[in-house]
Order: structure tokens, then sequence, then C-alpha cells
């Protein structure tokens, strides 16, 4: 439910964004995330709409996640490796407290309805942000829209993945790291605990290596990263 619509939507996705501005995209993209969010916990009944609900969110977010990483270059032209490992920190470091605190204090307050209100909310938040941040951005080059023939002719694209690896080497290591991230949230904790038996302290070890890396990532590897050494970087990491 999650990787098909990346599959399916994604060169749609990262069109509409060229077509719109990164800027204007990530607004569109943080408001069709709180709409699914937002509907989801009016409309559910039930854990058997659940992957719809992942299939929809996974689908808007084609348009959020590419206006995402276009920005990163934006506001720190100086340091965009940088800027980018920060954000990825700051993700994981909001996923490990939803997962480990807020979501188990919601499911407590009342369920899963509980747990989709309070992700609307925050997700209300994210769409208020990306607004304010594409209003702070109009005058730049992250407002700038591509004409359509230009945006959602691929022509360009493909001749510039055949005329740079780096570019290659990008997209397989982002699609191997989507895949291993989706695969720990959603299936390790339940093989580590139905199949290993191991209790639920024991699944705050899994955060351990992973704040390992992010601390190797922002003090060492970011700002480390240069175009002359970044395929080494990619392919080792």
């Amino acid at each position: 439910a999650m990787l098909v619509p990346a599959l399916v939507f994604g060169l749609l996705g990262g069109a509409i964004v060229d077509r719109t501005g990164p800027a204007r995209g990530l607004a569109i993209g943080a408001t069709l995330r709180f709409a699914v969010v937002a509907l989801a916990a009016a409309f559910l009944h039930g854990s058997s709409t659940v992957w719809v609900i992942a299939f929809a969110y996974s689908a808007v977010s084609q348009i959020f996640s590419p206006a995402e990483m276009a920005l990163v270059r934006t506001l720190r032209k100086d340091a965009p490796g940088q800027a980018h490992s920060l954000l990825v920190a700051l993700q994981y470091a909001g996923q490990g407290l939803g997962f480990a605190v807020i979501a188990p204090a919601l499911w407590y307050l009342g369920g899963a309805e509980a747990m989709l209100g309070g992700s609307a909310v925050g997700f209300l938040a994210l769409t208020i942000i990306s607004f304010a941040l594409a209003s702070r951005l109009r005058n730049t080059a992250a407002a700038q829209a591509v004409p359509a023939r230009c945006a959602f002719s691929f022509k360009d694209t493909l001749g510039f993945f055949r005329g740079e690896a780096l570019a290659r080497d990008a997209v397989s290591v982002l699609a191997v790291k989507a895949m291993v991230t989706q695969g720990i949230i959603v299936a390790l904790p339940l093989y580590l605990s139905h199949d290993l038996g191991l209790g639920r302290s024991a699944l705050i070890y899994l955060l351990l290596p992973g704040i390992a890396g992010l601390a190797a990532g922002l003090v060492w590897a970011a700002p480390a990263v240069t175009k002359a050494r970044a395929a080494w970087f990619m392919r080792a990491g």
C-alpha cells in the first residue's frame, strides 16, 4: 500500500511539483496529506480500511516528498548536505517520538480514532508551516513554475539520467532507503515481538543504531560530502 503508489505516481508527482514550483508543491502536498488523515479520522471504521488510508497517503506524498527535497538547496545554498542530514534526523526523531510516546498515549486515551485525530492535528500544523514557507519563498527560484509542456515531458529527464551516473546512484540509494525504512517501521517490530518473543521494552533498542547513524551523518558524513566524493558515500551508505 505504501510502495505501489510511489512506483505508479512518483513521476507524475514530481512533474506536478515542477509545474507549480517546489514552494507551492510543498503546500499542496501538505494540504493533501492533511486531507487524507482528517478524512480517515472522521470515517475510519475498523482496521480493514487501513490499507486504503496508507495507499492514499503514499499517493499524495508523491507531491510533498519531491517538493521537500527540491527545497533543501534553496534553504541552505552553502551547506545543502548538512541541511538534508538535519531534515532526515528530525524526521526520524519525530517518528521515534510518535512510535514510542505519542501513539501509545493516544491509543490509551481513545484507540485508533484518537491516534488518527492526533495525527490530523500534526498535519494541520505542517500545512500551516508549509504555506508560511511558500509565502516567504514567493519571490525566489523555489516559486518559479515550469510550463506544462516541459514539466510533463520526460525526454529531458531520461536524457539527464542517461548522462549522469551520480543521479542514477542517487535514485538507487533513495529507492533502497525507502524500502528498508518502511520494512523496519512496519515489519521488524512485529517480527521481533511475534517470532523472537521479545517484549515491547526490547523494541527501544531498534532506535539505538538509528541514533548512532544520525549522529555519524550529522557530524561526519554531511560536512564531508562533495560532488567528487558523493558516489563513494552513496555506495558505502
